[in-house]
């Protein structure tokens, strides 16, 4: 733009130089915020996670492990799990259940809400962006039947 305000910062004085400068880089920062980018990567709303046991972030690959009573949300949809994978350069989210060593039963399996549906599921995978999953083992109740399928 020719036509934008730039202040000549070589006529201020040593404070304002810093002052105005301080307040270009805070302009920058929060026009690269990750909030108000407009959807880089195809998310149109914050993802929201928490896990109870414990939850582990590793930059180089840029993906989230949830342990225990894992909890994510996006827009209407909701997977609670005992254990969360999320990818978070490809908007996707895997949930799986965990083996209980002594009993050899799944604990924690995926619970999948979209809208008003809800799945009891076994091992899942679902894209944020595409709206798309895999899921497998999913058990729902619909009007009087209660409808099971293995993929």
């Amino acid at each position: 733009d020719d036509l934008t305000f730039k202040p000549d910062t070589a006529q201020m004085d040593s404070l304002h130089r810093a002052i105005y400068r301080h307040n270009q880089l805070v302009d920058d920062s929060i026009r690269l915020d990750s909030l108000t980018r407009a959807g880089a990567n195809g998310i149109e709303s914050p993802v929201r996670y928490s896990a109870k046991d414990s939850l582990v972030y590793i930059a180089s690959t840029k993906t989230a492990h949830l342990y225990g009573s894992s909890d994510v949300e996006y827009q209407s949809i909701n997977v609670k799990s005992e254990k969360i994978f999320m990818s978070l350069d490809s908007n996707i989210v895997h949930a799986e259940g965990r083996l209980d060593s002594t009993t050899q039963q799944t604990i924690g399996s995926p619970v999948f809400k979209m809208g008003s549906d809800e799945y009891q599921t076994g091992p899942m995978s679902f894209n944020f962006k595409s709206k798309k999953g895999l899921i497998n083992d999913v058990y729902t109740q619909q009007d009087d039947g209660y409808p099971y399928s293995k993929e």
